[in-house]
């Protein structure tokens, strides 16, 4: 199985966990996210969701967080996300009490899927917020529904054009039904 692993020592940064994954989500992502599950997680940037899964499916489940840890472009112009030194160290640093289960995987998701279907991970939740552009996100729900057509497909930002379009889009070439989260924000496949 693939994995990044951890460094021996967690990095020197005060944990900094912020981001965009909040009660909407984890009520939400609450019925699939159950103790002892396998989540993999498309785009994980600090780790909050990363870290919410992780206390979900406790220590006999397992969470991959799959992200290159390059940071998104638009996201990277906002002073919040300059003031980050790296994206991996903080990460690791805010994640760091949960390393029996997260299991991060430093690459992007095109590489990393099919590697974690070759290795046989059998994700009973993915969670996609990766990448905000129409392609990549298309592509990331449309490899986790061909890889897993048994997993439960979720994802973030549902407002956003560019990922509504391709969330519909997808469902619409999967034959799924397209389920929003009662705000608007999350889906489900």
């Amino acid at each position: 199985m693939i994995t990044s692993g951890w460094p021996e020592e967690r990095p020197a940064l005060e944990p900094r966990v912020d981001g965009w994954f909040d009660q909407e989500n984890e009520a939400f992502l609450e019925p699939f996210a159950r103790p002892g599950a396998s989540v993999l997680e498309v785009g994980s940037w600090l780790g909050k969701s990363a870290i919410w899964f992780a206390r979900r499916v406790g220590t006999e489940g397992c969470v991959w967080a799959v992200d290159h840890f390059l940071g998104d472009l638009e996201i990277l112009k906002t002073r919040q996300a300059r003031e980050i030194p790296t994206l991996w160290e903080q990460f690791v640093s805010n994640c760091w009490d949960y390393r029996g289960t997260i299991r991060p995987i430093k690459m992007s998701s095109s590489e990393a899927l099919p590697l974690l279907a070759a290795g046989g991970a059998k994700p009973n939740l993915i969670y996609v917020d990766g990448a905000h552009d129409y392609e990549n996100a298309f592509r990331d729900i449309m490899l986790s529904c061909l890889l897993w057509p048994t997993a439960t497909i979720a994802g973030d930002d549902l407002a956003m054009p560019t990922v509504k379009d391709a969330a519909m889009n997808a469902a619409f070439c999967l034959r799924r039904r397209l389920l929003p989260s009662p705000g608007g924000r999350c889906f489900r496949l």
